[in-house]
């Protein structure tokens, strides 16, 4: 019997270019579990169902796809409950296919822990391009991993960030780069300063973030700066350059909902101190988050928390030697 037709939720997560198994890992309740609807928002990425599955639809924990990204895409995922008001709890797993071989440039970092901190790179006179990638941590999803000048959650799909991590392999032994984060409660708690390769904010706790600090310093870090947006609930996109940057609301209170940052050599960027400004890429009206998949049903009914995540893994033949 086929199930009615019921809308529900939807997240987007990031992937880059690379072949990738999605997977339905599980639910929270045996019965009446929910669906999982799987869509990518362009054609640069094929997803591949069973022959038997041809209506993009994960039904049951243990179901797969395999998503073929020749461009990085953004996959869209909707949890589908089985009946009205029924559960919305998801489980996903996606993991990337091993080639055979090393491939830095398009490997995705573990997601569910910190990244080994890495060796840095001997100091160099010259400024060259900085390889970094961002974590977050983001609200019905979990660990979300980018490339630089990449959104996490952001103006597309605004979602609150409750934590944060810089991978950044090639960092030069002459720069430090590190950074800190502020809650909102309680109190507008701030972390301490961390460094690249460790995490800074929580998981699960349902803290999120209203202000983040980023800083360059040590003999070279002239040579380079952040670049940075940021979108905070309710306020237009702001921008943020320089070598110490302190990102914030109109009040200081607002949840960060998107964060987009890059580390360029200082000589490509326009000015030369920090400059803040407001994004005239959208209007200055309230941004509203995408529906959090934690949902709170009203009394007297009672169900389970609808929530989603995705967690990135890599593959054990890709995992450097301790």
């Amino acid at each position: 019997m086929s199930r009615p037709k019921i809308s529900g939720p939807q997240k987007t997560v990031d992937v880059p270019r690379g072949l990738f198994v999605l997977r339905y890992d599980r639910a929270d309740v045996e019965r009446l579990h929910p669906t999982v609807r799987v869509s990518a928002r362009d054609t640069t990425a094929e997803i591949i169902f069973h022959p038997d599955m041809a209506d993009g639809v994960l039904h049951a924990p243990g179901a797969a796809a395999v998503i073929r990204a020749s461009t990085p895409t953004t996959l869209v995922i909707e949890i589908v409950p089985a009946v009205e008001n029924g559960s919305e709890a998801a489980s996903l797993k996606l993991e990337p296919i091993s080639i055979g071989r090393a491939a830095p440039a398009e490997r995705v970092p573990e997601a569910t822990k910190s990244t080994r901190r890495k060796t840095p790179a001997p100091a160099d006179s010259g400024a060259g391009v900085p390889e970094i990638r961002i974590l977050g941590h983001v609200a019905g999803i979990g660990d979300v991993v980018v490339e630089a000048d990449r959104w996490v959650a952001g103006p597309a799909a605004p979602s609150r960030i409750e934590g944060i991590m810089i991978d950044w392999p090639n960092r030069p032994a002459d720069v430090v780069c590190r950074y800190a984060v502020k809650f909102a409660k309680p109190r507008g708690t701030s972390s301490a300063m961390t460094e690249t390769g460790d995490f800074a904010g929580s998981r699960r706790r349902a803290l999120a973030l209203v202000g983040v600090v980023l800083e360059l310093s040590g003999p070279g870090a002239s040579r380079y700066k952040f670049q940075t947006e940021a979108l905070f609930l309710g306020s237009p996109v702001m921008k943020a350059a320089g070598q110490r940057v302190v990102l914030s609301g109109p009040t200081g209170g607002e949840p960060l909902v998107g964060l987009r940052l890059a580390v360029q050599p200082a000589a490509a960027a326009s000015a030369s101190k920090a400059t803040i400004s407001t994004s005239t890429r959208r209007p200055a009206a309230p941004v509203l988050p995408v529906a959090d998949l934690v949902v709170e049903p009203p009394p007297p009914i009672v169900r389970p928390s609808g929530r989603v995540r995705v967690f990135r893994s890599r593959p054990k033949s890709e995992t450097s030697p301790s």
